[in-house]
This record gives structure tokens, sequence and C-alpha cells, in this order.
């Protein structure tokens, strides 16, 4: 089985989620439908992985065959494979991590004024469709090649998060995520803009943020251990 383009799985031994660059949508799976997903990408049929599953959790042949089964329809059912057999949803991301806005002023005037068009451009591409967003993010990688300092970085984000408090829109983590590398991008510095998902610790929560090249997130509370993983970052 081979997963469509533009599909990005986390698959973990706590749980799995599949994100649809096209719509924005992500589908969870349980950690045996994780191990499940993970085994038909690997192997070259669904024969094959069933053999694997069944040995790996001691089912019999038939009961793994039924599983394994069971998760390619569902993930073809989605339009997820290659071989899908309905329509894509049209949607904007499901995010589940609300931000908390900036009571303070950060940043140079230039650094405010690209978080107010940042934003703006966010809102206006997210209002448009996921996929117009994931362009965006790609021209905007293309667009932004210097380095940012951290303190500089850490300071645009919470300029548009206080950006955010006098919009009359939902402002999120993907709006907010999504603003930042846009705004970094106009002054022709780069972020990386990352979506991923957290098992543990519960609830599976999914979550959009604004990283360095390095990977280090950006205007994110990581004193306590950062938990999500990224299943697609541009």
């Amino acid at each position: 089985m081979r997963l469509r383009e533009g599909v990005h799985p986390v698959l973990t031994d706590e749980g799995g989620a599949v994100l649809d660059e096209s719509t924005g949508r992500w589908t969870y799976l349980t950690p045996t439908a994780a191990s499940a997903v993970l085994l038909l990408v690997a192997t070259e049929d669904q024969e094959q992985a069933a053999r694997q599953y069944a040995e790996h959790y001691g089912l019999s042949p038939d009961h793994a065959a039924a599983d394994v089964a069971t998760v390619a329809t569902g993930l073809a059912a989605q339009g997820l494979t290659c071989t899908q057999t309905s329509r894509r949803r049209r949607g904007v991301a499901a995010m589940t991590s609300m931000e908390s806005y900036s009571t303070v002023r950060a940043g140079s005037f230039g650094d405010r004024f690209a978080a107010v068009l940042g934003l703006a451009l966010a809102l206006a591409v997210l209002g448009l469709s996921f996929r117009c967003a994931v362009g965006a993010a790609r021209l905007a990688r293309r667009r932004g090649t210097a380095p940012l300092a951290p303190e500089r970085a850490e300071a645009l984000v919470a300029a548009v998060r206080h950006t955010g408090r006098m919009w009359p829109f939902r402002v999120a983590c993907a709006e907010t995520s999504l603003a930042s590398v846009l705004a970094a991008a106009l002054l022709g510095r780069r972020l990386d803009w990352c979506l991923g998902v957290q098992f543990s610790p519960p609830p599976t929560a999914y979550h959009a943020w604004a990283a360095l090249p390095e990977g280090q997130p950006v205007g994110e509370y990581t004193e306590g251990g950062w938990h999500y993983r990224a299943a697609l970052v541009i």
C-alpha cells in the first residue's frame, strides 16, 4: 500500500495520526492501527503485512488479515492512499491547541509591521483552503533564506500573538504559526512551519508551531519537554 502524495503519517507505539496536506485534516490511529499502517507501507502487499501483524500480536492469520484489511479500507475511504475510493474533503486543519495572546508589545517597528501583514496573509490563505496555506508556506520558505536569531524569532512570534489580540477572527495555533512564518519571509528571514501531534501525555492533541531551521520551537513552552511529533515541516 502506498500513501498518496501529500499525506504525512506519524506512527508510534503510542498511536498514530495521518495529516492530509490538501485538506488539513488529521486521521487518528489507535496503536494497533498505527502498527498496521507501518507494516502496510513497509511491505510489498497486504498479505505480507497481515502475516507480520499476526506474528507481532500473536493473532490467528484470519484475525490479523481482517484487522489489516479494515485499516487499509479505512485509509482508502478517507482518500489517503493511491487507490483512493472517496473524494477528498475540503477543510481547515482541526488543531486542538489554542494560543495565549501576548499582552506585551515586542519587537522593532519593522517586525511588528511584518507581524500585522503576516497575520492578515495567514488568515486570508487559511480562509481559502489549507492547500493554499501549504503553498504560501512553501513560497515563504523560498523567499526567506537568511537565518533568524532565536531572540528575534521569539519577539516576532510574540508580535504576531499581540496583533492577534486585536483581530476579530479566530486566531489559534495554525493562524499564529503560519503568520510568524510569513512575517519572517517578509523580512527575508526563515522560520519553518510545523504541524504535528502529541500522544503522551494524554489526551491526543494536534498543534501547529513555528520553528528555527534547527528544529527548535519558537514561542512555545518547552521547559517540561517537547512532546509533539512533526508530520509536516515546511
